[in-house]
């Protein structure tokens, strides 16, 4: 738990910690900086703003130890970014059991399918997403195209693209279910990009 509150206090929080005070110091930098969205910040499911006096901090040491790392990860890339985040526990427990559904269905399917042209599809319309830097549009879409896994049979060619699709979003879970089902020797990342 500590090495992972650390790595999020080193590349989440600093940064943006580094970038508010430059902002601040230096007003010409905008243009600069204009492809860089921050949270405005951080409030409660009471819409209360997260700080000491309120009394409702944020133990992030607790969430690492209670949650999957990727259920996490998922929660703030779900969020709209030029939004102020409200954090909600309970819409991480949903992406907890919403991933264990993933990986049931994926190491259940018989795999007995030929390629269908929908995950193809899907690789080409998130291509497109991520070149415009719609990061949460992204997301959204790989939520949605979950119905098809849930409701579908598919094949390993399938899969492959879309595990590679999903490992910016739930690397673990696409790793564990690369290895698993790809015998792979190498990390996912080095299978190349679906597109």
């Amino acid at each position: 738990a500590f090495v992972m509150s650390s790595f999020v206090i080193t590349s989440l929080l600093m940064p943006i910690i580094i970038y508010n005070f430059v902002k601040n110091e230096f007003n010409d930098l905008a243009p600069f900086a204009s492809k860089v969205i921050i949270v405005n910040k951080t409030i409660d499911v009471k819409l209360n703003d997260i700080k000491r006096s309120n009394n409702n901090l944020i133990d992030f040491d607790n969430i690492l130890d209670n949650h999957n790392p990727d259920a996490i990860r998922l929660f703030a890339l779900a969020s709209k970014l030029d939004e102020n985040l409200v954090f909600n526990e309970y819409i991480i427990d949903d992406y907890d059991v919403f991933l264990k559904k993933i990986k049931n269905r994926i190491i259940k399917c018989d795999y007995s399918n030929d390629n269908n042209t929908v995950f193809k599809a899907l690789a080409e319309k998130i291509d497109e997403l991520l070149k415009d830097a719609k990061i949460t549009e992204y997301v959204n879409e790989i939520i949605n195209f979950t119905d098809y896994i849930f409701n579908n049979d598919f094949s390993k060619d399938d899969i492959l693209i879309y595990l590679k699709l999903v490992h910016p979003i739930f690397p673990f879970l696409s790793e564990e279910l690369f290895e698993e089902l790809f015998q792979g020797r190498f990390s996912i990342v080095n299978d190349g990009y679906p597109i």
